[in-house]
């Protein structure tokens, strides 16, 4: 979430990447947690969605890893052009 934040306030490329990804593994946290309770209305629970929540946490992470290392430019220039106005 803070990283989220943090790219964010500074204008850096893929900002929303980070910031959804925090709200998703929000949701796989609280889906991970009533698993136990909701199993015995739902056969299959809610255990197979933490886990593909958490591999689209993971992708949206790697995704702005790569665009922070192998675009760095498009950093600098969303910072430009926020500053100009």
């Amino acid at each position: 979430m803070f990283l989220g934040w943090y790219h964010s306030r500074c204008r850096k490329a893929g900002r929303g990447l980070l910031l959804a990804a925090t709200g998703i593994l929000l949701l796989s946290i609280a889906l991970r947690s009533i698993d136990i309770s909701v199993c015995s209305q739902f056969e299959l629970g809610t255990h197979f969605l933490w886990h593909v929540f958490i591999t689209l946490v993971i992708y949206l992470v790697m995704l702005v890893l790569i665009l922070k290392y192998r675009y760095p430019q498009a950093s600098a220039e969303v910072a430009t052009r926020a500053s100009r106005g």
